[in-house]
């Protein structure tokens, strides 16, 4: 019998309607960012996104290397202030990476079983590359001048 405020309804249930699926596309979108479990409680809610989807970024070198790097973190104390284990950092180094769970402990044992005097071999070809970028760096900057 009111058609202005059955109208009126209308219109804010729209705009609260749009706010919320605002809200939910940009829960979605943190959560694919972040790799994080979002769920909805309506019904009517848009698939949630799970830390099954697929990584922005995907780890395509060797697993041994990988581990090799989540040791180094881990010893260096540069998670959690040094109050992280090993276990759950390998665990979210690997979901961060899109690794399926890999036995870590034993790539850690050929880590050790290596014959060089250094046997961190991926850390010091990081180590050198990431120097001789830096090198190359500098001289074109030199360069420029």
């Amino acid at each position: 019998s009111m058609p202005h405020i059955k109208d009126c309804l209308g219109t804010v249930g729209l705009y609260v309607r749009k706010a919320i699926a605002f809200v939910r596309r940009m829960q979605e979108h943190v959560a694919a960012t972040y790799h994080l479990h979002v769920t909805t409680s309506t019904s009517e809610a848009s698939p949630s996104v799970s830390s099954e989807s697929k990584p922005l970024v995907k780890w395509t070198g060797n697993a041994v290397d990988l581990v090799e790097m989540v040791y180094g973190i881990c010893v260096m104390g540069s998670v959690n202030d040094g109050d992280v284990k090993f276990k759950d950092l390998a665990q979210a180094m690997y979901q961060f990476f899109g690794i399926k769970a890999k036995d870590c402990y034993r790539f850690y044992t050929d880590i050790r079983r290596r014959k060089n005097y250094s046997r961190t071999y991926f850390l010091d070809r990081m180590q050198e590359k990431l120097n001789d970028k830096m090198r190359k760096d500098d001289e074109l900057e030199r360069m420029r001048r």
